[in-house]
């Protein structure tokens, strides 16, 4: 393991990734409903279930908080298949696991630093995803227009039309579109 003078002067790296985010809705009320004994043994579950699939759709599970996991895809096309996969997964689930996920995606040049933590991905672009996923529904993905604009042609013929929404700490609105996933 490395100390943390090491780490400290290890070299960040800088490279664009897709940066998803996604939380389950309504998961204060599964708290609330079920307990946190049965929470906790379907959000084991859960986080086994995105693993999976992250890796099947060649992308990584970078951070889980609570209910909220960061993901990160080198490839953007692969995100809206993998979040439709997620979210039929979920709907197939019985009752407490039955969970409405919702998604963000945008598209940004991030710093990947390696820390005692493991991989770590900072930069406005991850602040970005993170907020874009209060804009979205049950069951939708919003996806940036920097990452619309990197979709190929039959994933961006799912997108609705472009929205505005101001993003809190930052100066100018941005613009998304949002996928419904049941029809994916």
């Amino acid at each position: 393991m490395k100390t943390k003078e090491e780490n400290s002067n290890a070299e960040l790296v800088s490279r664009p990734l897709a940066i998803v985010f996604a939380d389950i809705v309504g998961y204060s009320t599964l708290l609330a409903t079920h307990g946190d004994l049965v929470a906790a043994e379907t959000l084991r579950e859960f986080r086994s279930d995105v693993e999976r699939l992250a890796t099947a759709y060649r992308g990584r599970c970078i951070k889980w908080i609570g209910d909220i996991f960061l993901a990160v895809f080198e490839d953007v096309s692969n995100v809206i298949p993998f979040a439709a996969a997620l979210t039929r997964s979920r709907s197939q689930q019985t009752a407490p696991a039955n969970w409405r996920l919702r998604f963000s995606l945008h598209l940004a040049t991030v710093f990947i630093d390696q820390t005692s933590y493991g991989e770590e991905i900072l930069g406005v672009g991850v602040n970005i995803a993170a907020r874009l996923t209060s804009s979205a529904e049950a069951d939708q993905i919003v996806v940036s227009r920097a990452a619309r604009l990197a979709l190929p042609a039959e994933q961006v013929a799912l997108l609705g039309p472009m929205e505005r929404v101001h993003l809190k700490g930052m100066a100018e609105e941005m613009e998304f579109s949002r996928v419904d996933l049941a029809k994916v």
